[in-house]
């Protein structure tokens, strides 16, 4: 769900996907709890301007839906 944020929106590949995951195995997170401190620590150094969300026709609605959640949450 992270990375579906962090691309706004847009499916990553699966190419995409095992690269993530194989870069996280290598900084040794392998649970939610350790990815989730990964990404707070992050996003504490990097904090986008803005955040918009390219709405595709292939993206289910839910998607948004979430992406939208998630920004609430974040304010």
């Amino acid at each position: 769900m992270h990375i579906l944020k962090y691309k706004n929106g847009e499916l990553p590949h699966i190419n995409y996907l095992d690269k993530v995951l194989e870069n996280w195995f290598k900084q040794g997170i392998k649970t939610t709890e350790d990815a989730y401190e990964q990404i707070i620590k992050r996003e504490e150094v990097i904090r986008p301007s803005s955040k918009q969300v390219k709405k595709s026709s292939t993206t289910p609605s839910w998607v948004y839906d979430y992406l939208e959640k998630l920004d609430q949450d974040e304010e």
